[in-house]
């Protein structure tokens, strides 16, 4: 039983590991092509731009050694990640956190919030006529990340991030992510835990 439990935690470490690695490399090349343009275009907000970069990817280091964080830690680390990507998408992107201080204690494993919404980011085909919502709230002992659905047409999806989310929540909790999806959205459950 030791042995199982020590190999569940170098799956759940690789697991980790995957997500950095799917996160890092194009998010940051998309990152310093925004910031390049924004220095010739706009210094003011370049400046704030790398501050929150530089943010971002502190709290990307620091938490690789965690397994579980905060929902406050992880709800800030979402932000920074949605600000930046504001800046590169504009008006065609907007997101609505409602989560009550109240839940900021509860704990969910690292990277889940940001994941959620990169995965509804990357998937969806969203203009200024066509923007793409992304709702992210707590209800009871939940955190529901939603978004509307408009799907690329020749996106292949591979659901790595999904999984490996799902993976790890049940490793860490012993449950499972709740995904329902219909035609107009798309929308992921996690149970905080404690």
């Amino acid at each position: 039983e030791s042995e199982n439990q020590k190999l569940k935690v170098w799956n759940l470490e690789a697991q980790k590991q995957v997500l950095l690695q799917q996160l890092h490399p194009h998010f940051l090349f998309n990152a310093l092509s925004t910031l390049k343009s924004l220095i010739k275009e706009n210094p003011e907000m370049a400046e704030d731009y790398s501050i929150k970069l530089s943010e971002f990817l502190r709290y990307s280091i620091q938490a690789h050694s965690n397994e579980l964080v905060s929902l406050e830690d992880e709800l800030r680390f979402t932000n920074d990640f949605i600000e930046l990507q504001k800046v590169r998408f504009g008006n065609s992107l907007h997101c609505d956190i409602d989560i009550p201080s109240a839940f900021f204690s509860f704990r969910l494993p690292v990277f889940a919030l940001q994941t959620l919404v990169e995965n509804a980011i990357k998937h969806n085909s969203f203009t200024e006529k066509n923007p793409l919502y992304i709702g992210i709230e707590a209800n009871q002992n939940e955190i529901i990340v939603s978004n509307n659905r408009i799907p690329k047409s020749l996106i292949q999806k591979s659901g790595t991030g999904l999984h490996n989310l799902n993976e790890r929540y049940n490793l860490l909790s012993g449950q499972m992510i709740k995904i329902e999806e219909d035609s107009g959205n798309f929308k992921v459950t996690i149970k905080l835990l404690r």
